[in-house]
């Protein structure tokens, strides 16, 4: 991938119904402006570095809901009210959490950079804040309670109360090749799993899947995810959409869906849940 190449969205589908997939087009648009069962607010959107001269998103800013970055081409300084990120050396996979009202900023480190930025306030996170403002709260105190039984094995993480920097793959990437030669990733790497004070859940693992190998299809009732894929390719079950890297896929809580590696090389995608209390009466995507 060069770093001028750019994805955006045209989506398709029902937040109940099926999942939202991206096509590509050479500009910068949004991959989803939508609400899903599990939130009230989701706007994801690729972005290229420089752009109209620029090589930084804006001057530091923040805002009420929550934000997700990850890097997808060349290397970036992430800058926050506390905090300068320089050290981590932030290239291909990095992925940071912002939490809502936290000034934050990005700026190049390389010729180009590519990134998705996924923004999103949870519906118990909008119920949580309107009883904590009729009761004069302040939204800084906003915290959704984290649920107590959940479908993992593993128990939560420390809640995430301020911005984190994970590098999941640094020290290895997927193969370029298959064989019986090629080095192998483990299968399934949890990176992030904890409660935020939006949701009561976010869980992120990376999966590195070998040609022909499926995750076959199903359907999560208490959790909306988000499909980044890093490298290679894999085909969406059951529409059968074939998502390149970058590609972005979104899957509402319920929907039916799994995933295949066709293509002759392993392939490397990250899996982003939000979890939560879903709405029943979410019957459809709203597209601006």
């Amino acid at each position: 991938m060069t770093g001028h190449r750019r994805h955006c969205s045209h989506l398709r589908g029902r937040a109940t119904g099926g999942p939202l997939v991206t096509t590509k087009k050479p500009m910068r648009e949004a991959v989803a402006h939508t609400r899903t069962p599990i939130l009230a607010h989701l706007e994801a959107h690729w972005s290229l570095l420089p752009r109209k001269g620029r090589r930084d998103t804006k001057t530091p800013h923040l805002h009420d809901d929550e934000e997700v970055c990850i890097v997808l081409d060349g290397g970036a300084h992430f800058r926050t009210e506390a905090k300068l990120f320089d050290e981590l050396n932030a290239t291909r996979g990095t992925f940071v959490y912002y939490p809502s009202m936290i000034e934050h900023s990005m700026a190049m480190r390389s010729e180009t950079l590519q990134y998705l930025c996924i923004r999103f306030f949870s519906h118990d996170a909008l119920r949580a804040l309107k009883a904590l403002l009729a009761a004069g709260g302040n939204e800084k105190h906003l915290a959704v309670a984290p649920r107590e039984r959940l479908s993992f094995d593993e128990p939560p993480g420390a809640p995430l109360t301020a911005p984190a920097v994970f590098i999941p793959h640094k020290a290895s990437a997927p193969p370029a090749t298959s064989g019986p030669d090629a080095p192998l990733l483990p299968e399934r790497r949890v990176f992030v799993h904890a409660a935020t004070a939006g949701l009561q859940l976010l869980h992120v693992h990376s999966t590195a899947m070998q040609p022909g190998k499926a995750k076959q299809s199903h359907a999560d009732a208490t959790h909306d995810i988000i499909i980044v894929v890093l490298q290679g390719a894999v085909t969406l079950l059951p529409r059968g959409d074939v998502l390149q890297a970058n590609d972005v896929a979104v899957l509402p809580a319920g929907s039916n869906h799994g995933l295949r590696n066709d293509g002759p090389d392993c392939s490397l995608h990250y899996a982003i849940e939000f979890h939560g209390n879903p709405i029943a009466s979410q019957k459809r995507t709203l597209l601006l």
